[in-house]
C-alpha cells in the first residue's frame, strides 16, 4: 500500500498544480487603476488540497466613469466550481458594462444561473461606486455585507438588501445606496473569513472588524518608483532632447501625465522645435 500511496503521490500534486492554475486563469490578472480610488484584492485559499473553488472577486471600470466592485461565491470545490464561476464571472461583467442599473445586471445574472444548476444557491456582493463622490450602490444575493471602516477606528457594516442566493427564485430586491467618505476603504470579503466551526457569525463579523481597522490604522508608506531606462516615455522625452533643436541651441520640453477616468494613462511628449537628424557619426546611439 505504501509504495501503491507513493506512486500516485506526483500524479496528485500534478493535478492539484493544474486545478491551481486553473482558478489563476480565471480570477482577474489584474485590478483597474482610477482617479480618487485604490482597489486591492487578495485570494487565499484555504488548504492547499482546495486550492481551486467557486470563490471570486472582480473590479471593472464601467462606461459612465462609476467601478464595479464584485466578491462571490459558488457552492463547491474543485474544477466544476472554478468553471461554474468563470461563467458566471463574464455573463456579470457584460451584464453590469451593458445594463441601464445595478438591479438589471444583477437580475440577469440571477436569471441566467437559474438555469446552470452549478450556479444555483451562488452568493454575490456587487458595489457600483463613483471614485469622483464616493456614491454608491450595492446588492448582497445572500452574501455577507460590505465593511466600511474610517479614521479613528470608525467601522460600519452596510444594510444586507435582503436579496436571496442566485438562481434560487428569491424576491428581486432593489439596491440600497450610500457614501464612502474621503479616507474610507470598504471592504467586500468572502464568508469564509467570518464563519467558523464553535463560533457565531456575530463573533465573525466583529473580528474582522478589529483586523480591518488594525490595517486601516497603519501609515501608508510613500510610492517610490524605480523605472528602466527602456520606458516609453523616457525614450519620448529623450527623443525631443536630442532631435528638437539644432546643436548648441537650447528649447523647452513638455512632459505631462493625465490618469484618465478609465484608468489609462495617457502620457503627453511636446517641443517647439523641428526634427533634428542624429549624427550618423555618433558611435553612442
Amino acid at each position: 500500500m505504501g509504495q501503491e500511496r507513493a506512486a500516485a503521490q506526483p500524479g496528485y500534486v500534478r493535478a492539484r498544480d493544474v486545478v491551481a492554475a486553473l482558478q489563476e486563469v480565471l480570477l482577474p490578472c489584474a485590478l483597474p487603476v482610477l482617479p480618487n480610488v485604490r482597489i486591492a484584492a487578495r485570494y487565499l485559499a484555504a488548504a492547499q488540497d482546495q486550492a481551486a473553488s467557486g470563490d471570486w472577486f472582480d473590479a471593472i471600470p464601467l462606461p459612465d466613469g462609476k467601478a464595479a466592485l464584485i466578491v462571490g461565491d459558488v457552492v463547491g470545490h474543485g474544477v466544476a466550481a472554478s468553471a461554474a464561476m468563470g461563467q458566471l464571472r463574464a455573463v456579470l461583467k457584460h451584464a453590469l458594462v451593458t445594463a441601464p442599473d445595478l438591479a438589471a445586471a444583477v437580475g440577469h445574472a440571477d436569471a441566467f444561473a437559474a438555469g446552470e444548476a452549478a450556479l444555483r444557491a451562488a452568493t454575490l456582493a456587487v458595489v457600483r461606486l463613483d471614485p469622483a463622490t464616493g456614491e454608491l450602490d450595492y446588492v448582497t444575493c445572500g452574501h455577507p455585507p460590505p465593511l466600511v471602516v474610517g479614521p479613528g477606528r470608525a467601522f460600519r457594516y452596510l444594510r444586507r438588501t435582503d436579496a436571496g442566493p442566485l438562481g434560487t427564485a428569491s424576491p428581486a430586491q432593489a439596491p440600497r445606496s450610500a457614501t464612502l467618505a474621503a479616507g474610507e476603504t470598504m471592504l467586500l470579503y468572502s464568508d469564509g473569513l467570518v464563519e467558523r466551526p464553535g463560533r457565531t457569525l456575530e463573533d465573525g463579523l466583529a473580528e474582522l472588524a478589529t483586523v480591518a481597522q488594525d490595517a486601516a490604522a497603519g501609515q501608508l508608506a510613500p510610492l517610490r518608483l524605480d523605472l528602466p531606462p527602456g520606458l516609453a516615455a523616457v525614450e519620448a522625452v529623450t527623443n525631443a532632447v536630442e532631435h528638437a533643436y539644432p546643436s548648441g541651441r537650447e528649447g523647452p520640453v513638455g512632459f505631462g501625465a493625465e490618469l484618465l477616468a478609465d484608468g489609462c494613462l495617457e502620457v503627453r511628449v511636446s517641443d517647439q522645435g523641428n526634427w533634428r537628424e542624429p549624427d550618423p557619426a555618433a558611435s553612442d546611439r
